[in-house]
């Protein structure tokens, strides 16, 4: 511009040499640049401190643009002055050797624009991605939060239920402990009843002996009483007669005969005392027979009950072993699956902080590779 024109004209005149004035200020815009590019980088996050990094470099540039726009307009301007007024061919060499210099320094800030330029647009690439797989990581993770709050919820549920499978396991045990017990005391009592059983059937089988031998008796008592009825059958006959019979004794004067009728009675009654006799013993002896066979059946019906008890317990018993078996195998299987997926979920989150790590620290570097350009 005319003014900056005048100036720079003015300071020559006095001695100092354009130049200075522009490299001072260009030193000036530099420095200006580098302290607004420190605070944004402070201030800022890694991706907007390159941004205003280029963004610096171009302002740079423009300014470069200008100063070499000035130079050419110098060294135009003079070129057309005449007289005393026309610049130097030395003044006008060096004016072209410093915006030769202007040019290459503006072409190497251009190259190194498009070389951040494809830095950030590579940085920004891994920034995605690595936004992307801390995206996917966060999401793993909430979902591995997420199962992990469901398997310690199942975790909690199988506890409980292993808890409560336990404490049946301890019931079963206490109440197997007191059936155990109580067959215990059953197989004494069974041993008990098992020696009076073969007491009582000492005592049938000599029950059963002494009524064969007394049907036995019973029967020569019945036959000899059937002989026995048949005489007073026949004494009966006689005894119609008895008057004539003693007619008959009282003309004959024999006593004998009318002994024997009576002793032949006599005997007859006493058999018929002994079959009476006999009749009540075997009753009563029948009766014992039949109490003391039910009582054994009783007693071995009681046995077999509680061989069955038996039986059922131990086989609860071993149900319940079995069941708690399962769920300790089950409960095992859980923890080992839970135990690889934390230790999956943690490696997976331990890369994704990785990769993110080695993002931010090509960031740090470029940023620092920046800073020293």
């Amino acid at each position: 511009p005319e003014p900056l024109h005048s100036l720079l004209w003015d300071l020559e005149e006095k001695g100092v040499s354009s130049h200075v004035v522009v490299l001072t200020s260009l030193c000036g815009l530099a420095s200006s640049i580098l302290l607004m590019f420190f605070r944004y980088m402070s201030m800022s996050s890694k991706e907007g401190a390159l941004s205003d990094h280029i963004a610096r470099l171009e302002q740079q540039l423009f300014a470069l643009k200008k100063e070499r726009e000035i130079l050419l307009e110098s060294r135009e301007t003079g070129h057309g002055l005449i007289g005393d007024q026309a610049l130097p061919d030395e003044f006008i060499q060096r004016h072209e050797r410093e915006l030769e210099a202007l040019e290459g320094r503006a072409n190497h800030a251009e190259r190194e624009s498009r070389h951040l330029k494809e830095v950030i647009d590579q940085l920004q690439g891994a920034l995605r991605q690595a936004q992307e797989s801390l995206a996917e990581s966060e999401n793993a993770r909430e979902d591995y939060d997420l199962k992990q709050q469901e398997l310690a919820e199942e975790l909690n549920e199988l506890r409980i239920l292993i808890e409560e499978n336990q404490n049946k396991a301890e019931q079963k045990d206490r109440e197997l402990e007191e059936k155990n017990k109580a067959l215990s005391e059953l197989q004494e009592s069974n041993a008990q009843i098992l020696q009076e059983a073969e007491i009582w059937d000492q005592r049938v089988r000599e029950l059963t002996s002494r009524i064969e031998v007394d049907s036995a008796e019973v029967t020569r008592l019945q036959k000899d009483l059937m002989e026995k009825s048949t005489d007073v059958e026949a004494l009966k006959e006689s005894l119609k007669n008895m008057s004539v019979l003693e007619k008959a004794q009282e003309a004959s004067g024999n006593a004998d005969d009318e002994n024997d009728v009576m002793k032949r009675l006599v005997d007859v009654q006493k058999a018929q005392r002994q079959n009476e006799e006999l009749v009540s013993k075997n009753a009563t002896l029948q009766s014992e027979l039949t109490d003391a066979k039910e009582q054994l059946g009783s007693w071995r019906n009681e046995i077999e009950h509680l061989k069955e008890n038996l039986k059922q317990a131990e086989k609860d018993k071993e149900e319940s072993e079995r069941k708690l078996a399962v769920l300790t195998e089950y409960f095992k299987d859980k923890e080992l699956t839970l135990q690889r997926d934390v230790v999956m979920h943690e490696t997976l989150r331990l890369k994704k902080e990785n990769d993110v790590l080695s993002v931010s620290e090509q960031l740090e570097l470029y940023r620092v590779e920046n800073v020293n350009l």
